[in-house]
């Protein structure tokens, strides 16, 4: 009887918190990228001192769909589960930057080939 109960409350939390936790995933994700957004667009390349914009968060993420197109290519049955390496990538000197969620700024990485 207690197996049923609990097996029954498990099952009414799970249909009422899915619902609640769905849409939390999707607003938390755009927070992240207008975070991600506002730091680049603040920001100068440590390296060139080319300003960081729009473009340089574009590039990134053309550069990341080609990443993983490379990888559906060489391995077509395998399942990609991987999260984007970098956030933006300097347009003029390919220098690459990662967002730090701890400390919420972009941070210089190294190059992924």
């Amino acid at each position: 009887m207690q197996k049923l109960i609990t097996s029954s409350l498990i099952a009414l939390l799970t249909l009422f918190i899915t619902p609640v936790l769905i849409p939390i995933r999707f607003i938390a994700k755009r927070i992240k990228r207008s975070r991600v957004y506002r730091e680049v667009s603040h920001r100068d390349c440590s390296e060139c001192g080319n300003h960081l914009g729009a473009d340089s968060l574009a590039r990134a993420s053309q550069q990341f769909k080609t990443m993983v197109q490379d990888f559906k290519n060489k391995y077509p049955s395998m399942r990609i589960n991987f999260g984007r390496p970098f956030a933006a990538i300097c347009t003029h000197c390919d220098c690459h930057y990662d967002y730090d969620p701890v400390e919420k700024v972009i941070v210089p990485t190294a190059t992924v080939a």
